[in-house]
């Protein structure tokens, strides 16, 4: 689904001026706008025009304080209403947003929305908060199919932008290069991956070691059980295996994962010429 990169203005609004606040963005010569609201302003967010249209939005909840946010993903005719139906409902810190800028949306279009993006966030390994189904379906026309498609592929990049990767899947083996790619090889371990703008991919089959001392690394075990309750890891022996290309948003978190430990995934991850990660990508003059 995701288009060719290309140059793109993207416009950030602040309504209140405050940069911790509600956030509005969107690409100038598209039709889709994203919000970014923490709850504490979910108020003054349900005041807007915008929130009695029909949208689709993403619940995060970053309990753990991990940095990686459970997401749930819902539709709705009228934001405001289905946003107030979750306030007393679900745990969550934030809702991210998405409207039409010419109020052009119908049930029909977020209802396939839906669907489409709980089916990328699977596929990005993103933590799922509460989305056990995989969203309404129903016979689509294939032009609304397609202008459903260009919407959706627009939130994806106004979402990335403002911060989220919920909805970015992670490059695979036969999309990367191999002078790119990365790897760890240790006692019982064996991971590649590729090192990109959206993070760190670890690819499927590469294998890791579970977290031996968990009183000094408490944080990677918990993370550790977290991907193996959402599938990305497979129990193996007295290890582990990732059963999907997975990106995480630094070196070091992927390497952390990877070796059962706190680490530096810049010294850990080498390219195959065996410089580190942090050698290969470091501004040389």
């Amino acid at each position: 689904m995701s288009a060719a990169k290309r140059p793109q203005t993207i416009q950030i609004f602040l309504p209140t001026g405050d940069p911790n606040g509600i956030r509005q963005a969107e690409i100038t010569t598209r039709s889709v706008r994203v919000f970014d609201v923490p709850r504490s302003e979910l108020k003054l967010f349900t005041e807007t025009p915008e929130s009695t249209q029909p949208g689709l939005y993403f619940l995060l909840s970053d309990e753990n304080g991990d940095g990686e946010p459970e997401v749930y993903i819902g539709e709705s005719d009228s934001l405001r209403d289905g946003l107030k139906n979750h306030d007393s409902k679900r745990t969550w810190d934030r809702v991210v947003a998405a409207v039409s800028t010419s109020n052009s949306w119908t049930k029909v279009h977020v209802q396939y929305m839906e669907r489409q993006a709980i089916s990328l966030a699977k596929a990005a390994g993103a933590r799922q908060l509460g989305n056990s189904a995989a969203g309404y379906s129903s016979h689509v026309p294939a032009p609304l199919v397609a202008d459903c498609e260009e919407y959706l592929e627009t939130i994806r990049v106004l979402v990335s932008t403002l911060g989220f990767n919920f909805l970015e899947v992670p490059a695979s083996q036969e999309q990367s290069v191999d002078g790119q790619r990365v790897q760890i090889t240790a006692e019982g371990v064996s991971a590649s991956g590729v090192y990109t703008s959206a993070g760190l991919t670890v690819f499927a089959g590469s294998t890791a070691a579970r977290v031996s001392n968990v009183a000094s690394h408490g944080t990677v075990a918990a993370r550790q059980d977290r991907l193996v309750e959402a599938g990305v890891l497979a129990e193996q022996g007295s290890g582990l295996t990732f059963t999907q290309d997975h990106v995480f948003g630094t070196p070091s978190g992927a390497a952390s994962i990877v070796l059962g430990r706190n680490s530096n995934g810049w010294i850990e991850w080498r390219r195959s010429d065996g410089r580190t990660l942090s050698d290969a990508v470091r501004t040389t003059t």
